[in-house]
């Protein structure tokens, strides 16, 4: 019987093989009653079971596939290294509304992972958020110009800032001083490159940023950064 069950399944795709096992397993089922209990189970009930088994197998698939998408999405996104013999520039801002002020930070890591310059700078906010990350992209190409840095990717979480400093679309009248600031400093580089991050692959900047925004002076530091400013970075 099993060699039938084998062959069978063979000829069979995916859904097919599914409802084929279920109809064997009521099947057996049936038979089993039939013999415990002295009960014949009617014909249709064993086919309306089978189908009912098929379908909340598949019902539950559906759900637990669902469910690992919904997983992956929301997996936060490391921190990655740039490639051989260049730096990645992750820079973000925090905003105090209540203050109006804008808190700008500065991470700077070599292909090893190892932090080569930080810096924090306080900043107005003027209302816009994309013009604060632009301003930060613009303080971490400063930073990055003083560190000696020549090829560097420059990571923001704003996609919008990103956008405007790669050019994609045009620039508002408040923030074009900023674009422009950028584009002169592009020339300042051997090779420089924009690109979106998330929040989560920017902790580092972030946590700089935060400390900013209560602070009144602007503070870079190169090379060996301070104990204390090390320690407040997380591991990524």
């Amino acid at each position: 019987m099993f060699d039938i069950f084998l062959d069978t399944t063979r000829l069979l795709n995916k859904k097919e093989t599914e409802l084929q096992v279920a109809y064997w397993w009521t099947t057996w089922n049936a038979r089993n009653h039939f013999l415990l209990k002295k009960e014949k189970l009617d014909a249709l009930f064993s086919v309306a079971k089978a189908k009912a088994v098929v379908e909340a197998y598949r019902k539950f698939k559906r759900t637990e596939h669902q469910q690992l998408e919904i997983s992956n999405m929301e997996k936060p996104k490391q921190w990655k290294p740039p490639p051989e013999n260049w730096c990645k520039v992750n820079v973000d801002d925090v905003i105090d509304h209540q203050s109006q002020r804008a808190g700008l930070g500065v991470v700077i890591r070599n292909d090893k992972g190892d932090v080569v310059a930080a810096a924090i700078k306080p900043s107005s906010f003027n209302g816009d958020v994309p013009f604060a990350e632009a301003e930060a992209i613009e303080w971490g190409m400063q930073v990055a110009k003083r560190a000696g840095i020549t090829v560097v990717i420059l990571e923001s979480y704003c996609q919008a800032a990103i956008d405007l400093a790669n050019n994609k679309k045009g620039s508002k009248t408040e923030i074009f001083l900023v674009i422009s600031e950028i584009n002169e400093r592009r020339k300042e580089f051997q090779e420089v490159k924009f690109q979106h991050t998330l929040r989560s692959g920017n902790a580092n900047a972030h946590t700089l940023a935060k400390l900013a925004v209560k602070d009144s002076e602007s503070v870079v530091w190169l090379g060996n950064i301070p104990a204390q400013v090390m320690c407040l970075f997380s591991l990524q």
